[in-house]
């Protein structure tokens, strides 16, 4: 007989042929603990008869207890489901999520609309087989999971699996799964497509543009070319150009502009901005750069000599 308990098709027959009251009262007083809940795990892979399946777990919860019968829940009506949930917490993993959202993909969407959804479905992994599914075939799901548990990016391969099943979805959508992917491989499967996905993580109105959030967007990308991609994204979503927004030139920028004619450009904007304030030295040639420190030591040593004078 023991033999019998390890094989899926015992199990199949079992619930097929016999009443859920001679499975409790009589099969599983012959079943070890480990078998009785390996019996209950799986379940869902066993039967489909949700009307046998709420007998089978009402007759469980009244001799073992919750915590042995919340674990066929999954095969249940979404009635008995919804019920159980009322009365005490409930945490589905993630093969039952993948089941569910496999088998009774309607069960999945009613409760999302529960108040508990954040709770009915334990996220242990970000990166398990569940969640790698969805990001496939139903991303809609899967970016509520991830918007309403706070979850950490996702890994290289799920990323690579979300942009080859919803590549055109993830670029018209930047600005909210971009906080979700692995950038660098964002980058790297994206190629081509990279500006149109990074011009739509910017916000829609100028006033709300931050340059240094585009820095920690462009991690990856080329540092030499950011001049160049920072321009044309000014140009092609809000119509601006840095020449008209000298306040846009930061040291970040002058640093990864490796160019020196477009590094000089650039300084001469920010230089009729704000003359006092920046002469940044370090960015010009050798020739250029040397008055500008001969002159900023002379302005220091007259105001140390005004600083001696005045206590004589």
């Amino acid at each position: 007989m023991k033999r019998l308990w390890k094989q899926n098709w015992f199990f199949q027959k079992l619930l097929q042929d016999a009443t859920s009251n001679v499975i409790v009262n009589e099969v599983f007083t012959h079943l070890s603990y480990v078998s009785r809940m390996r019996f209950l795990n799986n379940i869902i892979y066993y039967t489909t008869d949700e009307v046998k399946a709420d007998e089978l777990f009402d007759l469980v919860l009244s001799k073992y207890g919750p915590k042995t019968a919340d674990q066929m829940l999954a095969a249940c009506s979404l009635k008995k489901i919804k019920e159980i949930i009322n009365v005490r917490n409930i945490k589905f993993d993630n093969r039952k999520l993948l089941y569910l959202h496999k088998y009774k993909k309607n069960y999945v969407e009613e409760l999302r609309k529960v108040n508990k959804w954040g709770k009915v479905f334990d996220f242990y992994d970000f990166n398990a087989k569940a969640l790698g599914v969805l990001g496939g075939s139903d991303f809609d799901l899967f970016f509520s999971i991830f918007e309403q548990n706070d979850c950490p990016r996702v890994g290289k391969r799920l990323t690579r699996r979300i942009l080859k099943a919803r590549r055109e979805f993830v670029l018209s959508n930047a600005s909210d799964v971009h906080k979700m992917l692995h950038r660098r491989t964002l980058l790297k499967e994206l190629k081509l497509d990279f500006k149109k996905f990074f011009f739509h993580t910017w916000p829609t109105s100028f006033k709300d543009f931050h340059i240094y959030s585009c820095f920690r967007s462009m991690k990856y990308y080329p540092k030499g070319k950011y001049l160049d991609l920072l321009q044309e994204g000014l140009q092609e979503v809000y119509g601006k150009t840095i020449s008209n927004h000298p306040e846009l030139i930061s040291d970040e920028l002058l640093e990864y502009t490796s160019d020196i004619e477009k590094r000089r450009a650039l300084l001469e904007i920010k230089m009729k901005y704000n003359q006092n304030e920046y002469t940044l030295p370090q960015y010009y040639g050798t020739e250029e750069s040397i008055p500008i420190l001969k002159k900023k030591l002379i302005l220091l040593m007259e105001l140390e000599l005004e600083k001696i004078f005045s206590r004589l």
